[in-house]
Order: C-alpha cells, then structure tokens, then sequence
C-alpha cells in the first residue's frame, strides 16, 4: 500500500457501520424473485455449497463464477442474494465480460430483503492494551505503512505536525529518457529543510509525509531519510517522484517555502484521534479520545479497491451488471508508486501525475496524468448500476465510470467519508476519442469517453477528507452526464469539477480540430452544503472548455465560506451553458458567477437568481446574468422557497438525510461583507 495524508476535520458519525454489522444472517424470508435464476451467499455460508437459500455460498466471489456458468443463455434475469453481514475483502474482486448480463438480461447482485450486507475492506485490530497516558497499542500483522484507520465507525488521522519550511537542500537531476517517467529533463530539490527545533528526530524516517497546500490543490511527497545539518533538520525526498511533485506548473506543485505539515511518525502523536502504525515492529497506536479500548471496534484497511469492472475494448464490454442495497466500507488511501517512491501530485482535481513532463500540462495533452484510484472503478463497460448502496470510509475516491461507461447510473446511493471525490466520471486525456500518440492511457481500440451517465438522489456527505483538492463529484470529457437532484455536503474545494481541457482546445485554439467530447451535460436541482472550506479558487459548481447544450438549473446552494471564485464558476473555455431559478445563500460580497473576459469564456447565459449577494464578476462575451433578486438576509420570497424545497432528493429518498450525522438544515447564516481575492488556474 502507498501512502495517503489525513485532514484533521473529526466529524461525529451517528448512523454507525458497526449497526450494519450486526444484522446477523440467516433469516428465512421469501425471496421477491421468483421467475429467475437466483444464487444466495451469507457470511455463514460455504463456498462449496450449492449456492441455494439453504445452502448458500460464502463469498461473493464464488457467486460471481456460478454466474459465468449459466449467463450464456439467459432468458431471464440472475439474481444474486448477500444475506447481511460482513464480508472481508482481501483482494480486488473483478468482473469482466465473461460476467455480463445477455440476451436483454442483467446479473443483479443485491440485499436480501432488509438485510445489509458489507464488502469490507479492512480487518478489525483487538487486543488493545495501555501504552501511556490515552495512547494505546495493538499488533497488527501488516509489513506497509498504514494510511487509514476507522475507530467505532469514525475515522482516525495520522499523527501530525506543522512547520514552516526553511528552503531546499541538495538536488536531484533527472535525464530524459532514463526511465519511462522521465520524459523530459531537469534538476529539483532532493530535500527540505526544518528548523530542527521544530522537528524532532524520528524512529522511522521512511514513514513520513510532508503535505502543502496550495490555492486549489494539494501535494504530498514521503521521506526517505532524516538528517541534522547545524540547525537545521533536513528531510530527503523518496526519488523520482519528489522530483515530480515540485514539476508542476502554474505554481500548484510542492515548494519548499511556507507551511508544511509532517505526517506519520510516533513523535507527532500528541492529539486525541490520531494513529501511528511501526511496520517494523508490527505495532499499531491510537491516542484515545473517550473511547475503551477493550470494547471499540477497530478497523485497518488492507485493500484500497473493492471491485474492478473491467472490459477489453468497445467491442467486448463487460454489459449488465447492477448491485443493489450492498455497503462498501473501509478501503485505504492509497498513492502513486514510481519506481521505490510515492507521493500525490498534481496540477488541478483528482488526478495524479505519473511522468516528470512538460509542466505545461496542455502542451501534452494530459497524458502525464492520470485518475486516482476508486473502491469501485468501472471502465469499457455499459448498463452498469449502483442502486440504494453505502460507500463509508472510503480512502481515494468512491464509484468511479472512468474509461468507454455508457448509459450507466448511480442512483439513491449514501456516501459518507469518502477521502476523496465520492463519484469520478471521463478521464483527463478524452480530448480526442481513439486518436492514440504517445503516452496515451488507452489505446485506440479501448479509449472512449463516458456517455449518458446519470448521477440521481444520491446524499454525499463529508468529502474530500484526505485529498484537498478533489471536488464532491469529478468529471472530465463527459457527453450526456446528468448531475441531479443530489445532496452534496462538506468539501474542501469544489462540491462539482464538470469539463476539462481549458482554453487550449476550443474551436478557436485548435482551429481545425476543436475537442467536441465534452457536451450534453446537466447540473439541475441538486443541493450544495459547505463547500470550498478549505481551499481557494473554485465554486460549488466548476466548470472547464466548452460544453454545447448543458445546462446548470433549480440548484440550491448554502455555504459560509469566502473563498468563492464565484458560487458558479465558469472557468477557462466555459462555453454554451444556460440556468435559470436558482438560490445562493452565501457571505454577501462573494461573487455568484464569475462571468468575466478570462481565457475564452462565452456563450453562458444565466437568469432568475435569488442571493444574498449582489457581487458578480461579468465581460465573458455573449454571457449574461438577468433577474437577479438580492436578500441580503436570506428572507426568501415564494419563488425561491419553492427552488429550495425542490433542489436535492426528491421525495422518495428522503430517508437518507436521516442517516447524515448532525443537523443538516442548520438555522439561516446572516453575514458581513467580506473582502477577497481572485486568481487564475492554468
């Protein structure tokens, strides 16, 4: 496993994991399916049994293979049953075309009546005992570093410290040409410096991580040896992608100036929640808040993807395939791996940079950079649907439809402390779709962009708990996604990131050759909570390069920050959106839309807004902002109220706001103007 860095923002949660473990299998009720082939599994089950309600297997996996030996001529559709309870997950569990519904059918792997079942991805540490003061000890059989921990359904950090950095030390030159990564050449620092008085000697130098924020992102590098130089400490950086993190443009890579925050070492373990795991000696510690060790549940993640659905190109998806009312809990966090070094970085959004390149990203098309891993990834694949399911504790990003996904869906699904975004959709490098060249992720028989896509009356809750820069829900070259009636809650950046590709690749930019995989799109009804809390330069909804036909309408957006680029913000290339009735409730003086002359920007024509805010940022050409309604006080007229009560779930699905921990529907804000700041992205 590679590293991951923690967000030290604690949050109660009140509808535990631990209840949904409970729910003993083996119940006896009658199966609601009665017309298709059905294969049940319980955690008390064995796997050579015959797969009935009375003999039930024991592992999904074991369901999955029954599957393939009666899917070639279906004439109705499989039902596979999960009794509740938990099911550890060791491995990625993958599908693949040999696992497709046929013949107009699907293979439904769902609940058993009201059971719950859990696909966990973590295994529970006992043994508890004192170590000193609140900070206790356990074994944990493990021989890599530990990222994640889940402490009675609430997840623990890595013990930290901020610093402030004191400047670079020694460097590190790469060679084009030496390795796969190294695509261009160029020297970087091999390390930082700290005053040694702010850092202590550690036990195990190679456990530690540094993380700096910068205006929209954040980037994450590991050490690879400590050293005391006079007064100063000096930290080295795991090679190459040390080297890589500093080579990014438009300042959004790691520095070796400001604050800095050091992770994962026992000397930092000194606030009530955080953890620190000694691979070398097997021993994992905890410093306690009100918890008793003898009886908490305790869970450490092993794996950081729960199932892979995985076809072979456009021509041999894999095709039919639903999961319904299944929990997916517990994975960690994991980063990038180039050669013996890890670290997380990148230029903007949940990607990943992979090669030392060109730091002007769109000069290569974004084929450095890659997508973060998801606990469910899904690519060349079609009719795949996640239903009334449970994504918790997740440590990178939730569900994620990455590669060739069509008329695939996400619907009434409840995510709560995803470390990252809670749905991915596209990759960054569908400009063009089967052009192939050089670097290129997929080739020209596998690459295609996600096309109708919908995300409906999900509750995403808590986002963005490790990895700052993700938005709430990420999309790149998108045709036909549909983001509605949603409840977004709690981001550090961005609740939406939809488009890619800046103003470099429009029609005028590339004339000739303009990018046209980006359109169709749809933000409408949805409700936004408390985002951009931490970051800067984003909005609740965020978009990039030209989108024909999309349209961004009825949302209700309700945020105390002031780090607004704008509650809409139409970033470089926004192009041909259209919205009408919607409600910001934000600090008066933040910008609603930043609608100015920047990058290419035109064509977005917005109207019948209510706000408490009268500020907005205009000159995009042929854009405008109409009917815009000032309450300073948020003393909402009908028409607005009526907005409001619309945007989010739609009725049926009320019942997952009562999972969400504390109130959500907190009393109106009321506000003093105040001053900010605006900044450009790359």
């Amino acid at each position: 496993m590679m590293p991951a860095i923690p967000l030290h923002s604690r949050r109660p949660i009140a509808a535990t994991l631990l209840a949904l473990l409970t729910l003993a299998p083996g119940l006896q009720a009658q199966s609601p399916v009665t017309n298709a082939t059905a294969f049940y599994v319980s955690p008390l089950g064995d796997d050579s049994n015959a797969g009935t309600r009375e003999k039930p297997f024991r592992s999904l996996s074991r369901a999955r293979d029954a599957v393939r030996s009666v899917n070639q001529t279906m004439n109705a559709d499989i039902n596979v049953f999960l009794r509740g309870g938990n099911y550890p997950v060791t491995e990625t569990l993958t599908f693949t075309p040999a696992d497709s519904g046929r013949n107009g059918h699907k293979i439904c792997y769902q609940a058993y009546e009201n059971e719950v079942p859990v696909l966990n991805g973590a295994d529970q540490v006992t043994g508890w005992k004192g170590h000193k003061g609140r900070i206790y000890e356990a074994k944990l059989d493990r021989q890599t570093k530990l990222r994640t921990l889940i402490v009675n359904d609430k997840r623990a950090y890595m013990a930290h410290k901020t610093v402030s950095a004191r400047g670079g030390w020694g460097n590190y030159t790469v060679t084009a040409g030496q390795a796969a990564w190294a695509r261009t050449g160029g020297s970087k620092p091999d390390g930082v410096q700290y005053a040694a008085s702010d850092v202590s000697e550690v036990t195990n130098a190679s456990d530690v991580e540094i993380m700096r924020n910068t205006t929209w992102n954040s980037n994450i590098v590991c050490v690879r040896e400590i050293i005391t130089e006079g007064e100063n400490r000096v930290l080295k950086l795991q090679q190459p992608y040390g080297a890589i993190a500093f080579n990014q443009g438009w300042d959004s890579g790691f520095s070796v100036t400001g604050e800095h925050t050091l992770y994962n070492a026992f000397e930092f373990l000194d606030e009530p929640g955080e953890f620190y795991f000694n691979k070398t000696t097997g021993t994992l510690y905890y410093y306690a808040e009100k918890e008793d060790m003898a009886t908490a549940k305790v869970y450490a993640p092993k794996v950081g993807r729960l199932i892979e659905i995985q076809g072979k190109s456009k021509t041999e998806r894999v095709e039919n395939i639903s999961f319904k009312g299944i929990a997916f809990a517990n994975t960690e966090a994991v980063l990038p791996m180039i050669e013996n070094s890890s670290g997380k970085a990148t230029v903007q959004a949940a990607t990943w940079c992979m090669a030392f390149d060109d730091t002007n990203w769109h000069n290569i098309q974004y084929r450095a950079y890659d997508i973060t891993p998801c606990a469910i990834e899904v690519s060349s694949a079609k009719a795949i649907h996640f239903e009334d399911c449970h994504l918790r504790h997740i440590g990178n990003d939730g569900i994620g439809f990455i590669n060739d996904v069509s008329d695939s869906q996400c619907i009434g699904n409840l995510c709560v402390d995803i470390g990252g975004s809670a749905f991915q959709v596209g990759h960054p490098q569908h400009l063009y779709e089967g052009d192939g060249g050089p670097n290129e992720t997929y080739s020209p028989a596998e690459e295609g962009i996600c096309r109708n896509i919908l995300i409906k009356n999900n509750v995403l809750f808590d986002l963005t708990t490790l990895f700052y820069g993700h938005a709430g829900i990420t999309a790149y070259f998108v045709n036909g996604l549909k983001i509605d009636h949603n409840h977004i809650q709690g981001t550090q950046y961005s609740a939406v990131s939809l488009g890619w590709g800046w103003n470099d690749f429009d029609e005028i930019s590339k004339p000739g050759n303009p990018t046209t995989t980006c359109r169709n799109n749809t933000f409408n009804n949805n409700r936004v909570y408390d985002c951009m809390k931490l970051l800067h330069d984003g909005g609740a909804f965020y978009t990039l390069g030209s989108q024909p036909d999309s349209e961004a309408s009825g949302n209700y957006v309700k945020a105390a920050t002031t780090h607004f680029q704008g509650v809409y913000h139409p970033d470089e290339g926004t192009a041909y959106y259209t919205g009408k009735n919607l409600v910001f409730e934000i600090v008066p003086g933040q910008d609603n839309f930043e609608l100015n002359d920047w990058k290419r920007k035109r064509d977005n024509h917005y109207s019948n807004i209510y706000s408490t805010s009268s500020s907005n940022q205009t000159g995009a050409p042929n854009s405008t902002i109409t009917d815009l309604h000032v309450f300073p006080d948020a003393n909402w007229p009908q028409p607005a109220l009526d907005i409001i009560r619309k945007a989010g779930p739609e009725t049926a699905y009320d019942a997952l706001l009562k999972k969400l921990p504390g109130v959500v529907f907190e009393p109106r804000y009321r506000y003093a103007p105040q001053p900010q700041t605006h900044e450009s992205k790359p």
